[in-house]
């Protein structure tokens, strides 16, 4: 199941090619990828080791700053039609959180590498997504990318927000004892192994060694969440005042 992320990736952009074209629900798409013909999005960011001191270091050392520190607790409904809290997504069992830009289209080729993990150690962790929307697109984004794990909808990013996730595809690896044991920017080959490692590491089994064959050689993030949220109608926004 795990070797096959290549054909599910290869599945899921055909399926994604036939929504747009034979059926016309755009809406299932996230605006990028209803206009990207690249196959590298421009909205994404890659850290190449060569540039890392002026592109990726202050993203690095904002992500490290958090290991070993208690994770930021929430609450939040799901996809699964329950509300979670950090306490029941944590107990007995480590919680992986990979946070999800609605209109990222860089989430959606990074998602199977995601239900991989979850599959991989499915029963022994938790595998959450954190998505930036209502409970309905969240639904539509989950069965439209074939997403096996649930989604936690956090519409206002108080939870992404919270844990300084600036940019999509940033992923927390969180302790049963609540605390932040892996935070990393982003998405590659060698990441996806450190993740795998984390993950057998708190659960006590060998690591998965999942197939990361098509996964980039850069630390690859996504969209970013950095955008001006709008001011209740009953309070003054201080920045039009200011």
């Amino acid at each position: 199941m795990i070797g096959q992320v290549n054909n599910k990736l290869f599945g899921l952009i055909i399926a994604f090619v036939a929504v747009a074209s034979g059926t016309g629900l755009l809406f299932l798409l996230p605006r990028e990828a209803q206009v990207a013909r690249q196959p590298q999005a421009a909205t994404a960011t890659e850290v190449r080791a060569s540039d890392e001191k002026d592109l990726g270091e202050d993203l690095l050392l904002k992500t490290r700053n958090w290991k070993n520190q208690q994770a930021l607790d929430f609450r939040l409904p799901g996809t699964d039609g329950k509300t979670h809290t950090l306490a029941s997504l944590t107990d007995g069992k480590p919680l992986m959180l990979f946070f999800i830009e609605k209109d990222c289209p860089c989430c959606i080729t990074a998602q199977p590498f995601f239900n991989a993990l979850g599959s991989a150690y499915k029963g022994q962790a938790n595998v959450y997504g954190v998505i930036n929307s209502d409970l309905a697109f969240a639904e539509r984004w989950k069965k439209a990318t074939d997403t096996t794990f649930p989604l936690l909808i956090d519409p206002k990013r108080d939870l992404i927000d919270g844990m300084n996730a600036e940019q999509a595809l940033y992923t927390a690896i969180i302790s049963p004892n609540r605390i932040v044991t892996l935070y990393l920017p982003g998405y590659s080959k060698a990441l996806l192994g450190e993740l795998d490692r984390e993950l057998a590491r708190l659960t006590g089994i060998p690591p998965k060694s999942l197939d990361v064959s098509e996964a980039p050689d850069e630390i690859t993030t996504g969209c970013s969440f950095i955008t001006p949220k709008k001011s209740p109608p009953e309070q003054e926004n201080p920045a039009a005042s200011s």
